[in-house]
């Protein structure tokens, strides 16, 4: 009997079979861009629901309908089924690239990243590459532009709005003149802070003497700011390295005065890329980890996804890697509706937390709970190189991942060249779980139970309440006089559903009937024997569609069936605990036979009806090796041909006589000459006239052994039968005017 699980009873599977949250299914993915290097910068959802996506092209064709020169900056906004609404080129004839995206309340959007164009849509730059802050309307059209920096390269690659309506900006910078002050040497982390309008109101070196660079930012619930990069310095705002190059986070009031500056890892390379402080302000900074020492427990592989926890003071409070021997790099933390988080990196391996690689490198999500604690692991992608940028999750629990991607198969269709930009779609389902199983089975038997569930993503088998299996079939074994009670949880996403079964055994002595065919498929007019394979039958009771008998209580009865068609065939088996009936639906086929074929006669030429093969007969039997429509006779006797058709079955004809009487014979042949007869090897032919002719050797079954052409001067010869078995043979004479001769020979 079916069973819906309740409330009470799915949390314990949820307990049980230790699940928080399963994965989402796979929605609709979509590839944009041209034939050149297209790659997506940030993704997020619009305050109407749709989506609106930050790139950077090369391309002026496919998708993407116009360029300014090098780089652009695209903007794009789809609906949330990823249909494109418009889209925008931003730039110059240089490289200019957008790195972050936020939507205002009244759908305006702030881009920020970096350019070094003079030109098209940028006119003021400072030298080399600046940093830009842009504002641009609702359809992506620019309304106000600042470019920020000094004379050398200055770059951003993140912005977070603020609570009084400005923007804090984050990345790199060389320069020590213009906009940049304070800069220690080579590249520094910088961060600046402006106004709604664009208006720069403070900025901040952070470094030392060798390369620190920030690429993420956030603020708390107090306004303080966290930045999070790498660093190799060790002077400066760094006054410890781990060596090489360590994660780097530092802290700023909302005046951008530096309160902490920390370097976390360990002797190799270790990098932030994301930051989060989730909701319970909790701090969280994602990256890369190469290392094994220092802070970083352990390392699986080349580079390991590494999710560090630190207090407001920076001071480390948890850390984990994630990944397998080959390289992993997580680019965004997320917080899930669920309180977990979703960690989203780029992934090479193939091993340990990498359950389904799908070539060179995937997008490889992790679920995990808020005590880091893996839930669930998916990858996606192609055979070629696919990475992951930015994600969001939906009200729904879905979520939406845009990445750049090498691929055409797979996960990927629609791949334009080069890379793309590749939109993948996950969604939260409500799932139905389902399998089929009969009520009772015979005790000691073994039940196979298979997954039919709909709009599941991960499935647990339990048996009695205990965990079993998360397999998509279990093969269960029911000793005698048991009941079980079986439980198939479906879950995806924070959803979940049970089908339960409580399966009986029992004493099964009743017959379990089966049987067999020598063969099922025949002619007509043929006989098929039955095997009855019932271990435990005492007696039987057939049935037989168009047999004859048509009823039979025989254990193994012969059957034949005289019209072509498919029959079916039913076995009762008894014995004294009851019975049961096996119906085997068209089991038997019966071919056609081929007509009766009709045997002509002309001369000494015999002629069957057309038909697919043939076998000719002399006195009842076969005669060797004739197999064609038409054979020549020269011994008197009985003559008769089989046919038979494509489907090899096969009628006889009626016999004819054939008889030499009548046949005129040469009268000039009458000294026609065959000695020494009897013989044991050789025979001498003398053919006494100057005539013509064919010689041939019959054997007393009718066999064409030797035919040979006669000319006047080989009329005398030698025959050898050394290679013959011994006994009669004929030799027919025919002159060029048909009369035939014919001689006995006996070989002994």
């Amino acid at each position: 009997m079916m069973k819906k699980g309740s409330l009470f009873f799915v949390l314990m599977q949820i307990i049980l079979s230790g699940w928080a949250a399963s994965p989402p299914l796979k929605n609709w993915q979509k590839c944009l861009g041209g034939s050149q290097q297209d790659v997506p910068a940030a993704l997020i959802q619009s305050n109407d629901g749709n989506v609106i996506l930050l790139s950077n092209v090369d391309s002026q064709n496919g998708d993407i309908l116009f360029n300014h020169g090098s780089t652009d900056i695209w903007i794009t906004k789809l609906t949330s089924s990823g249909s494109l609404l418009w889209q925008k080129s931003i730039g110059g004839s240089s490289i200019d690239a957008g790195t972050s995206i936020s939507e205002l309340a009244d759908g305006r959007l702030i881009i920020t990243g970096y350019t070094a164009s003079t030109d098209g849509d940028f006119q003021n730059n400072k030298g080399n590459f600046d940093v830009f802050w842009m504002c641009t309307d609702n359809n992506g059209n620019v309304l106000s532009l600042k470019n920020y920096g000094g004379s050398q390269v200055d770059l951003c690659y993140a912005h977070k709005k603020t609570s009084d309506g400005g923007f804090i900006l984050v990345g790199g910078s060389y320069s020590l003149d213009g906009d940049v002050s304070g800069n220690h040497g080579n590249q520094d982390s910088w961060i600046m802070k402006v106004d709604s309008l664009g208006n720069l109101l403070w900025q901040n070196s952070t470094g030392g003497t060798n390369i620190d660079v920030f690429y993420s930012v956030t603020t708390d619930a107090s306004g303080n700011i966290y930045a999070g990069g790498t660093s190799n310095s060790v002077d400066g705002d760094v006054m410890f390295n781990h060596g090489n190059y360590d994660m780097l986070v530092a802290k700023y009031d909302f005046n951008g005065s530096n309160l902490w500056t920390k370097a976390f890892g360990g002797s190799n390379f270790e990098s932030a890329q994301t930051i989060l402080i989730d909701s319970r302000q909790n701090i969280l900074i994602g990256g890369y980890s190469r290392s094994s020492n220092g802070e970083v427990s352990t390392n699986y592989g080349y580079t390991d996804s590494w999710l560090i926890r630190i207090d407001c003071f920076g001071n480390l409070q948890s850390e984990k890697n994630f990944g397998g021997s080959g390289a992993e790099n997580l680019f965004s933390i997320i917080e899930t509706i669920d309180g977990g988080y979703l960690l989203t990196s780029g992934s090479t391996s193939t091993d340990r937390d990498i359950l389904n690689f799908s070539g060179m490198e995937d997008i490889w999500l992790l679920k995990t709970d808020n005590s880091f604690n893996t839930e669930w692991s998916r990858n996606y992608g192609g055979s070629g190189s696919d990475r992951p940028v930015s994600v969001f999750q939906d009200a729904t629990g879905g979520f939406l991942i845009a990445g750049y991607t090498f691929s055409n198969n797979n996960d990927v269709s629609g791949q334009h060249g080069s890379s793309d930009i590749w939109l993948l779609s996950l969604v939260c389902k409500n799932p139905i779980a389902y399998f089929s199983s009969p009520s009772s089975v015979c005790g000691g038997d073994t039940l196979n139970l298979v997954n039919s569930s709909a709009d599941a993503s991960e499935i647990s088998w339990t048996l009695n309440n205990t965990f079993l299996s998360r397999n998509q079939s279990i093969q269960l074994l029911f000793p005698l006089n048991t009941i079980r009670t079986v439980t198939l949880t479906a879950s995806t996403c924070y959803n979940t559903d049970t089908y339960s079964e409580s399966i009986s055994s029992t004493n099964c002595n009743l017959p379990q009937v089966n049987f067999s065919a020598q063969s099922t498929v025949i002619c007509a007019n043929s006989q098929v024997a039955f095997l009855d394979a019932t271990p435990n039958a005492t007696s039987w009771i057939w049935n037989f569609q168009g047999g004859n008998p048509a009823v039979s209580t025989l254990k193994n009865p012969q059957i034949s069936y005289s019209q072509p068609g498919v029959y079916s065939v039913t076995l009762t088996a008894i014995n004294s605990f009851g019975n049961q009936t096996l119906m085997k639906l068209n089991f038997v086929t019966v071919k056609a036979n081929p007509a009766i074929p009709l045997i002509t006669l002309s001369g000494n030429e015999l002629s069957s009806t057309q038909n697919f093969q043939y076998q000719w007969y002399y006195n009842n039997a076969p005669i060797p090796s004739e197999n064609g429509q038409t054979f020549m006779a020269f011994l008197e006797g009985e003559y008769k041909v089989a046919v038979m058709n494509s489907d090899q079955c096969s009628s006889q004809s009626n016999t004819i006589y054939f008889s030499t009487t009548g046949i005129e014979e040469d009268k000039y042949m009458k000294d026609l000459s065959v000695f020494p007869n009897p013989t044991v090897n050789n025979v001498q032919i003398r053919i006494p006239t100057n005539s013509t002719g064919n010689l041939k050797l019959i054997s007393a079954d009718g066999k064409l052994l030797l035919e040979k052409n006669i000319e006047i001067q080989t009329r005398n010869f030698n025959l050898d039968l050394s290679n013959y078995e011994s006994g009669i043979y004929m030799i027919v004479y025919v002159n060029e005017k048909g009369k035939l001769t014919q001689r006995t020979i006996i070989k002994n």
